[in-house]
């Protein structure tokens, strides 16, 4: 909480209820209906807290996107080829006045691997072009006390229909180019970036980018 406080962004823990409100209201967007549920509800009920927040349905059956219901959604991932990345990018992505959900998923790699991994990259590619890449790399890690981390930057649109889900990829694409970035769909696992994209701490994509 103290490091979101130094960063000057408020934050606050959310109880079971709350999560599973936040839940319900990404996958519900085609109703609009209010999510009612108290814990005790399970008891009385004999359902799951899963019935309490699931869509209509869900299909999967194209490569490119998903739907939710009624809702058409897609989940891409950024792919970064700029050296460094700014939260000005992230600033412009939440500027977009459609619906649009953030993930970053961050796995911090113990520096003493780091360091490891990185010298042994650098003994393979010496000769290569990118040796001067990893060399730089490695001495910000050890001399900067810099930390890699592998990153997973993953962005879903959702919209009420199929062009318009499109239209609002292309914006989301024009503004990831802006920072010398890539927006790209992830391809068969619309269902992998649909549950990394929920508040549940799963990352199943298999797609990382290691980053300082």
């Amino acid at each position: 909480m103290n490091n979101f406080k130094v960063m000057g962004a408020m934050a606050e823990p959310l109880n079971g209820v709350e999560r599973l409100k936040i839940l319900h209201d990404v996958m519900n967007m085609d109703t609009k209906e209010s999510f009612h549920f108290h814990y005790g509800m399970v008891a009385k009920t004999g359902l799951q807290t899963k019935d309490f927040i699931a869509p209509t349905g869900f299909d999967f059956r194209n490569d490119s996107y998903f739907r939710m219901g009624q809702t058409f959604g897609c989940v891409s991932y950024l792919q970064i080829t700029s050296p460094e990345l700014t939260d000005k990018l992230l600033a412009d992505l939440l500027d977009l006045e459609e619906n649009l959900i953030i993930n970053m998923h961050l796995r911090p790699i113990d520096p003493k691997a780091a360091i490891k991994s990185l010298k042994s990259t650098l003994s393979n590619i010496q000769k290569m072009k990118y040796g001067e890449d990893v060399e730089g790399l490695l001495n910000e890690i050890q001399s900067r006390n810099e930390k890699l981390f592998e990153l997973t930057f993953l962005l879903m649109n959702t919209a009420d229909n199929k062009r318009k889900l499109d239209n609002i990829v292309y914006q989301t694409a024009g503004i990831a180019q802006k920072y010398n970035c890539n927006i790209r769909r992830l391809q068969y696992q619309q269902e992998q970036g649909l549950v990394a994209s929920l508040p549940l701490g799963m990352n199943q994509t298999g797609i990382q980018r290691i980053m300082t």
